[in-house]
């Protein structure tokens, strides 16, 4: 058979650069190269499988917003942020999304209808990639309460670990590392259980390599997963010593404080000298008071977009509100529910452990 084109042989059609080829496929969404791109052929496949490839598809996704309501007990959503397009995504277990990392998501099991975390005495957690279907079924601590749960990314080390303040008797630090064994292991902490008595999940956050949690006293204790030492850092001047929110932004910690419906809001500079700076734009984000609010919560903040996430809880609806403070503009997205959502800011990747 003559397999030409145009008088030339099929074979001596010259082909593009890998390096073009490369920045071809970073445009393209990674469900799309996950399913159908790898399978194209070898070149594509060496491409998207690398360490490289997957880490700057990463840097250059897009995070949108993951969230669920007790009603949808095997499906989660997520919310694309630049189109305000919602993606349903089946899931093959029950559960609750609390954290995610780098695309790798955090879920607790689904206990019955509704969200009372409390009530669920002996846990299950997940961890899942929603693009790769990758999960794994993490062992419960035991029985008891957890106050926080986060999953962070070790760059120095190549590892994910998730993190658990756990109440059993007493309390306990525990990690466990993906890929390393199955089992959860203790942090000596050296501070006294009251010290974390007000430290619950909302509030606290990871931001690379720490975890950063709210604390009385004026003070956020820090958690470095890399070498696995605690820290303390002054929270910054003018914010309440209470009812604050620590949220992630790029590679920076904010401290959000709301109050009578003002937000206020300091991105930590300096970890080492304790520096904050004072945002002003986030004042802009004020919902109109007219609206019977139940709760304004800060879910997070897209990198350094400056996009904010906030979950409005109200009457008759939950709703979430996005605010580029670039632009000024704002944009809600209504549940369609009165019950409350569980959201987490999200970024799907190709990431595997």
């Amino acid at each position: 058979m003559d397999q030409s084109l145009g008088g030339k042989k099929m074979n001596d059609v010259p082909s593009l650069p890998i390096e073009i080829i490369f920045q071809i496929l970073l445009c393209l969404p990674c469900e799309f190269l996950y399913e159908c791109g790898r399978f194209v052929c070898k070149e594509w496949a060496s491409i998207i499988c690398s360490p490289s490839f997957i880490k700057a598809h990463e840097v250059n996704s897009k995070g949108g917003l993951l969230f669920q309501n007790s009603a949808q007990r095997y499906q989660a959503n997520f919310l694309n942020l630049e189109n305000w397009e919602t993606t349903q995504l089946r899931l093959p277990f029950q559960g609750i999304p609390l954290a995610s990392c780098r695309g790798i998501c955090l879920f607790l099991r689904q206990s019955g209808f509704g969200f009372n975390i409390s009530s669920c005495r002996r846990h299950v957690f997940y961890v899942v990639n929603l693009v790769t279907r990758q999960f794994q079924v993490l062992p419960s601590p035991g029985e008891g309460f957890y106050r926080f749960l986060h999953i962070v990314y070790v760059e120095q080390l190549g590892q994910f670990k998730v993190v658990c303040h756990f109440t059993q008797s007493r309390s306990s630090w525990l990690v466990f590392t993906l890929g390393i064994d199955m089992s959860w292991r203790k942090i000596d902490v050296t501070h006294s259980d009251s010290d974390f008595q007000s430290v619950i999940n909302p509030y606290s956050t990871a931001v690379g390599k720490y975890i950063f949690l709210p604390r009385g006293g004026g003070n956020i204790l820090a958690i470095n997963l890399c070498d696995e030492s605690f820290r303390f850092v002054r929270c910054p001047r003018g914010c309440p010593s209470s009812f604050y929110y620590l949220r992630k932004l790029g590679d920076n910690l904010s401290c959000i404080h709301n109050f009578k419906r003002e937000l206020h809001m300091w991105i930590l500079s300096d970890l080492e000298t304790h520096e904050w700076v004072r945002v002003s734009d986030i004042e802009d984000v004020v919902v109109n008071k007219k609206i019977n609010i139940l709760l304004c919560n800060p879910v997070g903040l897209l990198d350094n977009s400056r996009i904010f996430v906030f979950e409005i809880r109200r009457r008759p609806i939950s709703t979430i509100v996005a605010y580029n403070a670039e632009t000024g503009t704002k944009h809600v997205f209504d549940s369609g529910t009165e019950v409350p959502l569980s959201c987490v800011i999200h970024s799907n990747s190709l990431v595997k452990w």
